[in-house]
């Protein structure tokens, strides 16, 4: 890997206050664990939560209508308010 080798030293966001001292696996690291995951969770709350159909979502949890009405629910409305506070 470049960046425990020859870039070791190089700081490419060094003028940017949040990444002033961190190195390019560093920055990487950063925006895959603090913007990609919590905007790839968001975005799948929201397509299962409100583009999935009731059916198909019944259907995925066995049938068990009570069930799929809580889990879309949460994913409509709970999941969606957690993940942004996060």
């Amino acid at each position: 890997m470049a960046s425990f080798n020859v870039l070791a030293d190089w700081h490419p966001l060094e003028r940017v206050p949040l990444f002033q001292g961190k190195t390019l696996f560093e920055v990487v690291d950063f925006v895959a664990s603090n913007v990609f995951l919590p905007v790839g969770a968001l975005l799948t709350c929201v397509f299962i939560g409100w583009r999935l159909d009731r059916m198909t979502f019944t259907a995925e949890l066995a049938g068990q209508t009570q069930l799929a009405g809580a889990c879309r629910a949460l994913l409509r409305y709970v999941c969606p308010v957690a993940i942004a506070a996060c």
